[in-house]
């Protein structure tokens, strides 16, 4: 069974069939660039991606969150957070 727009075209529109898919590929890369650049400067919190917890953070990974926040004058204590590290991987 043919698609919606391939019965168009067979309808004999191709050439708004054409149009049609060059402004959806526009819209599609218009999109893309948004949001690239929208979150370029996101990237520097994916050094916290591990925190979604969807598999047992490693030590480094950890390791670098808390030297991150110590740059941002966040103190934390490494020694309960690689006990706490520990017990979750447990």
């Amino acid at each position: 069974m043919p698609g919606i727009l391939e019965q168009k075209r067979s309808d004999g529109l191709g050439k708004e069939y054409d149009q049609f898919c060059a402004d959806v590929q526009g819209l599609y890369s218009t999109c893309l660039e948004y949001l690239e650049k929208w979150m370029t400067p996101m990237e520097e919190f994916s050094t916290f991606t591990w925190m979604d917890l969807s598999e047992p953070p490693e030590w480094n990974d950890v390791e670098a969150c808390i030297k991150v926040l110590g740059e941002k004058g966040v103190v934390m204590d490494d020694v309960k957070c690689f006990d706490q590290v520990t017990n979750l991987k447990r």
